[in-house]
């Protein structure tokens, strides 16, 4: 979960929206479809939206980069959107912030329903000084944090292929709308001396356009409800396909491990879980529920291999060795799982969490997965037999029972010296996957 106190997260955002008041607009835009996202960066994975543009809407274009147009938060476009901060000095009647200090402004992260605390993203740097007209004062963590209307000094990202060049009959719109004064609410976006403060793109501006206009509608205080918008198709299917494609890679080291893997239960739960969320892309529906029939067959093979092996074991020399096992075990009878740990092949801290194997000393098979803890020193124990104590859970996104450690201890095992690799217990290596 995302924390307003730290800032470092925010850091890149708030450098370039620094020097954002003296870029010079390109041009005047105007957005050509309905329910058009305006988002935080120019990158989908990297950012996230805080507001739609409707059509019709005329919007000030500062700069174009690699299918994305950044424009300013000017305009009636942006009325009736807000932001976040916190810190400065609120008036007594809780209507007016002061900044006393550089401060971030976050944009409301409506993949989030637009709450403060998952709302972390900085869209401007507002100055020292600078006042803003505050809607609602929130608490997070035990820190008062302030629902302000949107500044027409921040940025957003919209998605070129629906902004067009505005005709020239168009223009004034933008000048008309950024002429709007909240009356008689105090100035919002300017610092406490105005007439020192220039936008080197324009005019001086207050709360919504030059200063000294003349209002041309009372703007009512109205906390918006923003239902969070729902991805488009295309997004969607890129997102999917991405995640189909690291499927496939972590399938394939999976199937190239020696013929008895112990993580093709951990693998197929993933498949199982795109599946769920794999809508109408028939391909990609078709590919995963053959994986999933392969991967069937594979774990129903490992499974009458596992029983052949501990058959054979139990007449072969090794079952001294299990015995010596079970001993062990019993005189640890508060272990709560025990087996050999080994790394994982599919939660290796990639596109899946960090987690290490703990499998069957018998068949193999994966008894669980130990979530790391910094109190313990993994490497030195792969590959050998440990008792694990702690709590088991199971973990119904990764589909595995998870163990939180409290303490793991090494269990000596003996081993028959001429006992093949194929025996049904697992080679002491670093990765018996």
């Amino acid at each position: 979960m995302k924390e307003w106190t730290p800032l470092i997260v925010a850091m890149a955002c708030v450098a370039s929206a620094s020097a954002q008041d003296a870029t010079q607009a390109l041009h005047q835009g105007r957005i050509t479809s309905n329910n058009v996202n305006i988002r935080t960066g120019p990158v989908i994975g990297d950012s996230y939206p805080f507001g739609k543009l409707q059509s019709g809407d005329v919007v000030e274009v500062i700069e174009e980069s690699n299918g994305w147009a950044r424009v300013r938060t000017n305009g009636d476009a942006f009325a009736s959107m807000h932001a976040f901060v916190s810190g400065g000095t609120l008036s007594a009647d809780g209507t007016v912030l002061s900044l006393t200090a550089e401060t971030p402004l976050r944009a409301p992260n409506s993949s989030a329903q637009g709450a403060a605390r998952n709302s972390y993203q900085s869209i401007a740097s507002l100055p020292a000084g600078t006042t803003l007209n505050v809607i609602e004062t929130i608490e997070v963590d035990g820190m008062p944090v302030y629902k302000v209307r949107m500044p027409g000094t921040a940025t957003g990202w919209v998605n070129i292929n629906y902004v067009r060049k505005a005709a020239a009959v168009e223009a004034p719109a933008v000048a008309n709308a950024n002429g709007v004064k909240s009356a008689p609410a105090p100035a919002v976006a300017t610092t406490q001396s105005p007439a020192t403060v220039t936008n080197a793109g324009g005019p001086e501006l207050d709360a919504s356009g030059p200063v000294g206009a003349t209002p041309t509608e009372e703007v009512v205080e109205v906390d918006v409800v923003v239902e969070p918008p729902k991805p488009t198709a295309l997004e969607l299917f890129r997102e999917r396909r991405a995640q189909l494609a690291q499927l496939e890679t972590t399938w394939k080291r999976v199937r190239d491990q020696p013929d008895r893997s112990e993580e093709l239960e951990a693998i197929r739960g993933q498949f199982a879980a795109f599946l769920d969320t794999a809508g109408s892309d028939a391909t990609a529906k078709s590919t995963v529920q053959w994986r999933l029939q392969q991967i069937d067959m594979l774990m129903k093979i490992q499974q009458e291999n596992a029983t052949v092996a501990a058959t054979i074991n139990a007449l072969d020399a090794n079952s001294a060795a299990i015995a010596v096992i079970v001993r062990e075990v019993e005189a640890r009878a508060d272990f709560n799982a025990f087996g050999y740990l080994n790394q994982s092949v599919v939660y290796n801290g990639v596109s899946l969490p960090e987690l290490y194997l703990l499998a069957d000393p018998t068949t193999g098979q994966a008894v669980a997965y130990v979530v790391p803890d910094e109190c313990f020193e993994y490497d030195p124990m792969l590959g050998t037999l440990v008792g694990v104590k702690g709590d088991m859970t199971y973990d119904p996104t990764l589909r595995v029972n998870l163990i939180r450690p409290r303490t793991m201890e090494s269990i000596p095992a003996v081993r028959t010296p001429a006992t093949p690799a194929t025996d049904g217990m697992p080679v002491s290596t670093g990765s018996s996957e």
